[in-house]
């Protein structure tokens, strides 16, 4: 799997995405798959991992540098990578039968109403510098038709799809359902709606599998890059309460709802407000 360069050079795709790449042939083969589903950002992000903005290569990932990316150089250069990386994503794809769909989120209504929630913590280059160069590609690569970027895919529901996509607030409107399954890039890790949880923060070493991922207990548990977590007593109660409910991944929205309504009220009712957020996604 390699990407020619306009300069002449052979070069593997982006690493992280490679992984997702080689997951979605195999798993195609075993269980026919309509769709992959990528957040473009999440690409912009997994091709500015893999970048060397030092020797403008792509590289091995314990040599990573940001200096020139901070400084915004080479931008034609880099929009060049990118979009040959998209093409060859797009070529692969449909050769095996899959067809790719991308998609851009906008987050602002969301994060308005968690403002109280948000955190900054992301990969290196993080989010800023991401959603900076996402905004910077993201014009000349729909004006081109080098692929069609939707706002909206909700209406892939019902078809069996791959979703690639590094922010868990996607994933709530997927809550639940088994026709998706996610790609992890990095590890090319396929996870159905049940191992989802491991999007939550962590609480310690606690196995934190007795939690269903939902958009209920995502805003006290946060997740690695984008809503913060609780504080840690409140989500220690939280994994109490779990034990004590017999909960585990795949534990239905309503009988945790009413559990926690029946236990502690108190939460249950902070919770409540906040699950309204995840309507403006």
């Amino acid at each position: 799997m390699k990407l020619t360069l306009f300069k002449g050079e052979v070069l593997p795709i982006d690493y992280p995405t490679e992984k997702i790449i080689l997951t979605a042939i195999e798993e195609n083969k075993k269980s026919s798959y309509d769709y992959i589903v990528f957040n473009f950002v999440t690409l912009v992000r997994n091709f500015l991992t893999a970048l060397d903005f030092e020797t403008e290569t792509i590289i091995d990932k314990s040599k990573v540098k940001y200096k020139s990316l901070k400084g915004g150089e080479y931008l034609n250069y880099y929009y060049k990578l990118f979009k040959d990386n998209l093409e060859l994503i797009n070529t692969i794809m449909k050769d095996n039968k899959i067809k790719p769909v991308y998609y851009v989120k906008n987050y602002k209504r969301i994060s308005k109403c968690l403002i109280n929630y948000l955190t900054e913590t992301d990969l290196p280059p993080g989010r800023a510098l991401t959603e900076k160069y996402s905004k910077s590609f993201i014009t000349p690569i729909t004006d081109n038709n080098v692929i069609d970027v939707r706002n909206d895919v909700r209406n892939l529901a019902g078809e069996r799809y791959l979703l690639v996509t590094h922010n868990a607030l996607d994933l709530v409107k997927y809550q639940y359902q088994d026709n998706v399954r996610l790609v992890e890039s990095f590890t090319g890790e396929l996870k159905p709606y049940n191992k989802w949880y491991t999007k939550y923060h962590k609480i310690g070493e606690r196995n934190m599998s007795v939690f269903p991922f939902n958009g209920f207990l995502l805003t006290v548990l946060g997740c690695n890059n984008y809503i913060k977590p609780g504080k840690i007593k409140l989500r220690r109660r939280l994994y109490d309460l779990a034990k004590k409910g017999r909960w585990n991944s795949t534990t239905g929205l309503i009988r945790v709802r009413e559990f926690l309504k029946l236990k502690d009220p108190v939460l249950f009712n902070a919770l409540k407000e906040k699950e309204k957020c995840y309507n403006l996604i």
